[in-house]
């Protein structure tokens, strides 16, 4: 028996070395291999020197009208599958805009309400307030989770995230303040520190209430914990740094921001990324609004992105005619903080928004620290199983449609039912048959080293992209509103990328030139109108 056991014991041991010797040699190839992209490949050796990248002179269609009109969904196409809200759903959201946003004590009746509301109106809620809102057990099991990080609570990621949670204490406090409302019957409330050892990690503050209890039953019992930047403390919050455009990150910039004399990135008093405007909007102004993220804010120059360019291309086309674009776009916000910001770009009284969501809601999905554990200790991993903890195609599907697709509802609600005019306009992106080896190679390597994404997968970013365009088209039909192809007029040129997320400056102006050829007859009709 024993002589078994250490027969079975070497052979275990030897099958470990020759694991640890091949990952070795794999190890070793990889960063060889990596380091000879590195200093081979044209395109990483002039964005290391900060050159302009080689982009090959490729011929693209300038005829914009007949590039996008054919594919271009329009707002006067009828569509069989009309917006389906609950009763409940439509209250909560005609109360949300007739009050611009709910005021403490009412959402604390709300969370009352939410006891009894349907999975549509809970979802909502969720989304309006920009709270989390999990539900538990009487055995202090997750029996559903509400909110933009419901992904969180899902598959194999439910695990590390529960883990997490224990390390940090949260999870106890948690139980402690579910034992109480048990105990009690009534509301608790709650810090909950994100990390007590990590300076100026975040504090939440959250809501225990009691389920509704009827005879002996046992009811779920409810946490709120509210994710509204603006309601996020920080511990050992020190003073803003001056040098930090960001008033809160990814949600809002400081008003009245200047980097440097060159305007190389202002803001104005309103903390948008654009010149002052005059508030009212002067009589005869026709006021288009720009609504994204880094695909609208981007530009070297105030005077070079995308907006700013309409702005003057318009006005080129239209002397003599007040036309304003503004410039809304947040770098990193998600479509949920976007409905957070909804009475802001209200109070603009736009009479026309362009809204695109960009990829943050994506890669809030894909570049997490999960999928990323292997290929950020491994160049091998990297380079052979980069994908292999990421979300396949349909939990990405079904996770995006919960998070952003309820998002974008309640921005379209909100914008027709204020009679603001909207259109969605989809996220572009590089097409995989036209790129060569050399340009994948600088794309792939910009997105895994540059923008600290080790697991990033040219294939799987691209089909996630798809994916995130056919909600956009889905929601578009839903509420008759014009969708416009925009990737239609840019992913045939690499040229007009930087990476797979960012435009280049000839992107940029190519986008404007894209949309003010659709607006143009717009704004036409509309001054002929006038």
């Amino acid at each position: 028996m024993l002589r078994w056991f250490k027969k079975t014991l070497f052979i275990f041991l030897c099958f470990g070395l020759l694991a640890v010797v091949l990952f070795f040699f794999l190890e070793v190839a990889a960063r060889l291999y990596q380091s000879h992209i590195e200093k081979h490949n044209p395109f990483i050796i002039a964005a290391n020197k900060g050159e302009e990248l080689p982009y090959r002179e490729m011929r693209t269609e300038n005829d914009f009208q007949s590039l996008l009109s054919s594919k271009m969904q329009g707002s006067d196409r009828k569509n069989e599958n009309e917006p389906k809200l609950h009763p409940d759903t439509r209250i909560l959201l005609n109360d949300w805009l007739d009050s611009k946003g709910f005021s403490p004590e009412k959402r604390m009746k709300l969370r009352e309400d939410f006891r009894s509301w349907s999975t549509q109106t809970r979802d909502y809620y969720a989304c309006l307030t920009h709270e989390a809102v999990i539900v538990f057990n009487a055995e202090n099991t997750i029996r559903n989770y509400f909110g933009s990080d419901a992904s969180y609570f899902e598959g194999y990621q439910r695990s590390i995230t529960l883990a997490y949670l224990h390390q940090t204490g949260i999870l106890g406090r948690i139980y402690e303040a579910l034992k109480e409302v048990r105990h009690t019957n009534k509301t608790v409330t709650l810090t909950l520190p994100w990390s007590e050892h990590i300076p100026g990690s975040p504090v939440f503050t959250a809501y225990c209430l009691p389920g509704i209890r009827t005879g002996s039953g046992w009811a779920y019992d409810y946490l709120f914990v509210c994710m509204h930047p603006d309601e996020i403390s920080r511990q050992d919050s020190t003073e803003i740094d001056s040098a930090s455009e960001w008033e809160k990150k990814h949600f809002r910039y400081k008003p009245d921001f200047q980097q440097d004399s060159e305007g190389t990135f202002d803001t104005n008093s309103l903390g948008f990324r654009d010149q002052e405007r005059k508030m009212p909007k002067e009589r005869g102004t026709f006021r288009i609004l720009c609504i994204g993220d880094d695909s609208t804010v981007e530009g070297s120059h105030n005077n070079r992105t995308y907006p700013a360019l309409m702005e003057q291309k318009l006005s080129a086309t239209f002397p003599g005619k007040n036309i304003e674009v503004i410039n809304a776009g947040i770098a990193g916000i998600t479509a949920s903080d976007m409905t957070q910001r909804f009475f802001d770009y209200a109070s603009l009284e736009p009479d026309l928004v362009l809204l695109q969501p960009g990829a943050s809601d994506l890669l809030h999905l894909y570049n997490r620290r999960w999928t990323n554990f292997l290929p950020s200790i491994s160049v091998a991993a990297r380079l052979l199983f980069s994908g292999i903890f990421a979300p396949s195609a349909s939990s990405f599907s079904d996770s995006l449609k919960r998070s952003q697709g309820t998002a974008l509802e309640i921005l379209c609600f909100a914008f027709t039912h204020t009679n603001i005019p909207v259109m969605l306009l989809a996220l572009p992106y590089p097409d995989s048959d036209r790129v060569t080896r050399d340009e994948r190679q600088f794309l792939k390597w910009q997105s895994k080293s540059a923008l600290f994404f080790p697991a990033f997968s040219f294939s799987d970013y691209i089909g996630f992209v798809k994916t995130e365009n056919l909600l956009l088209q889905e929601k578009a039909a839903r509420y008759h509103i014009p969708f416009v192809p925009m990737e239609q007029g840019l992913k045939d040129d690499p040229a007009f990328f930087g990476d797979c997320f960012h435009l280049t400056q000839k992107g940029i102006e190519r986008k404007a030139d894209m949309a003010c050829a659709i607006l143009e007859p717009m704004i036409e009709k509309g001054y002929s109108a006038e």
